[in-house]
């Protein structure tokens, strides 16, 4: 995988006035994880300080914007937002409803279960899931995580409900990964160290529209396709493409903040496991 460069969630996007910048996100994720004497190549550190002035991984790291406590969740409204309406937060964890997880590969279609174990024979599959736009509600921004890595204790013992999202824990603004300079989205990152940020933003750039709409649910509810092309193991100084034609078993953490608390609550998330057997 190539080195990642910024998409629309390192801009300044906000909904309040209360957001930090990505740099920001970047300083307090550099204070956490970043190792030291990890060399860089000249041009890499030129194309991402200008592009964020922090230093990376070997995957760029976003940082969605902190909203912030803003508006209370039980504000009243529909209110307008720019120059669209928004709902009240309060209202997001009835419409978007339980987490409906499915794995595709070829021809079936599998429903996930937390501690399932799968198997699949080519690292070419897809997730589906509900989840409602991005903008839909006022001062917060929606979006799924997931976390893949071959270490399954640091996984399964990750989190335990209720979990606080801070700016540096996991699951937090500076451990979400960009798409690569191509604005791709489809390589699933075996790493402990970062998570894929799932977000569709009709009006935003390609790099903001990282899943596409499989079926319209409700008003501004879908069940979105996540489409993984490849897998790529995330070393301290590389990141390699394993290949198709090798077994690989991994575990997966996926995370869907139904009611944008900001908190990881039993039923928004499941820990399960891949085996790939390529025939």
């Amino acid at each position: 995988m190539n080195p990642r460069q910024q998409s629309g969630y390192e801009r300044e996007k906000t909904k309040s006035g209360t957001a930090r910048s990505w740099k920001e996100g970047c300083q307090s994720f550099q204070k956490r994880i970043w190792p030291r004497g990890l060399i860089r190549p000249a041009l890499l550190i030129l194309l991402m300080s200008l592009a964020s002035g922090c230093r990376l991984l070997p995957f760029a790291f976003e940082g969605p914007d902190d909203m912030g406590p803003g508006p209370s969740l039980d504000e009243a409204g529909p209110v307008t937002q720019g120059e669209s309406e928004c709902l009240p937060p309060s209202l997001a964890g009835s419409e978007q409803g339980p987490l409906e997880l499915l794995l595709v590969h070829r021809d079936r279609v599998i429903p996930v279960r937390p501690g399932q174990e799968i198997v699949i024979h080519s690292p070419r599959f897809a997730l589906l899931f509900n989840m409602a736009d991005y903008d839909r509600y006022c001062h917060r921004f929606v979006a799924a995580r997931v976390m893949a890595s071959t270490n399954a204790d640091k996984l399964e013992n990750a989190i335990q409900p209720p979990f606080q999202i801070g700016d540096t824990t996991i699951m937090g603004p500076g451990w979400g990964m960009a798409p690569d300079l191509s604005l791709r989205y489809d390589t699933l990152m075996l790493t402990d160290e970062g998570m894929h940020y799932l977000v569709f933003d009709a009006d935003g750039g390609p790099g903001d529209q990282r899943l596409s709409i499989q079926k319209f649910l409700t008003p501004g509810i879908y069940q979105f396709r996540w489409d993984i092309f490849g897998v790529a193991s995330v070393g301290e100084n590389s990141v390699e493409m394993l290949p198709a034609q090798k077994p690989l078993a991994f575990t997966m953490l996926f995370f869907r903040d139904a009611d944008l608390d900001d908190i990881v609550e039993t039923g928004e998330f499941m820990v399960f496991y891949i085996r790939i057997e390529p025939n």
